[in-house]
């Protein structure tokens, strides 16, 4: 009898532990597909629950992981954020634990994230030489048909007339007078007049003032002396 009650309940512990391996099983193939699909959040519940009744479960584990870089991956990609996308997939990659087709699914996805993001880096390239470029011209435009070009324009044009008018206008004053001078003989001659200092000597000065060109028909002469005491 007891030899029977024994085989019972063996019978029903290994029922029972077949029942939760397929399970796990079961839980573990709809994992699988749903990361394939990119059903991630579904696919991480799934594994969650098979970690709940084994924790030992590297497969479960690897997938998890898997999963949840996978998931990082996909939407740092949608929001065209490919470096770090490609950081997340190559975690991924490097890790050995997980499913081998998961990996495979992850490197077709690397090699399509490293495409887009060289053609992200040749657009950025491509849009500083067209802004650099299109700030040259507008500066050439700027100077040139701008009222602030023209009017620079105008004034280094005055700027040399007036420079030339003034280099012209010294030279003409300092030649319109050739006869006009001061000399050591104390003579100021300017013009038609004559202006004479007479020497100081002993204990008087004369001095005398000579109308220039006071001859002809009055035929006088002015002149004028002081004798100091």
């Amino acid at each position: 009898m007891k030899k029977k009650i024994l085989s019972i309940l063996l019978l029903c512990t290994l029922v029972l532990s077949g029942c939760g391996f397929t399970e796990s099983s079961k839980l573990m193939s709809t994992a699988r597909k749903s990361i394939e699909n990119g059903e991630y959040d579904k696919a991480m519940s799934n594994l969650s629950k098979v970690l709940d009744e084994d924790e030992a479960n590297t497969e479960a584990r690897g997938m998890y992981y898997q999963a949840l870089k996978l998931q990082k991956a996909t939407k740092c990609e949608n929001r065209k954020d490919y470096e770090q996308a490609i950081i997340e997939l190559q975690d991924l990659i490097n890790d050995n634990s997980g499913s081998a087709k998961v990996k495979s699914q992850a490197e077709d996805m690397l090699e399509k994230v490293k495409e887009e993001y060289a053609r992200q880096k040749k657009a950025v390239i491509t849009r500083k030489e067209n802004a650099k470029k299109s700030a040259e011209e507008n500066k050439n435009k700027y100077a040139s048909g701008s009222t602030y070009g023209s009017n620079y324009n105008r004034y280094k044009k005055r700027t040399k007339k007036v420079e030339a008018d003034t280099e012209d206008g010294t030279e003409r004053e300092s030649n319109r007078n050739p006869g006009g001078g001061i000399n050591q003989g104390g003579t100021i001659n300017n013009g038609s007049n004559n202006i004479s200092r007479g020497n100081t000597s002993g204990a008087g000065a004369t001095g005398q003032t000579v109308p220039g060109n006071t001859s002809g028909a009055a035929g006088g002469s002015i002149s004028g002396g002081q004798t100091g005491n």
